[in-house]
């Protein structure tokens, strides 16, 4: 099944973070980073918006013309036992 170009979508690819576009936009938009919290029970991934990149974070590059994005991660993935190999759609949602 395939999801609507509009309908914000995030996956792990390889120890990278994926964005498509819609979902930059609706949660992060304007954001040039990220921080990640790994929940193990229930399985968890927090992605959080970072305001000013000078803090830190993971940078989140523009993959493509579409306006996608993807954050390199393949530390923070394998700290917590995720094999970089591992692809797997997310379901992003927020909180607030």
């Amino acid at each position: 099944m395939s999801a609507a170009p509009d309908e914000p979508r995030a996956w792990l690819v390889r120890g990278n973070l994926r964005l498509n576009a819609a979902c930059y936009e609706r949660y992060f938009g304007g954001m040039e980073s990220v921080v990640m919290l790994y929940e193990a029970e229930p399985q968890r991934l927090w992605v959080l918006p970072v305001r000013a990149a000078r803090a830190g974070g993971f940078v989140l590059k523009q993959a493509n013309l579409r306006g996608d994005r993807s954050a390199a991660a393949h530390g923070f993935f394998r700290d917590h036992g995720i094999p970089d190999d591992c692809e797997r759609e997310l379901l992003p949602r927020r909180l607030a």
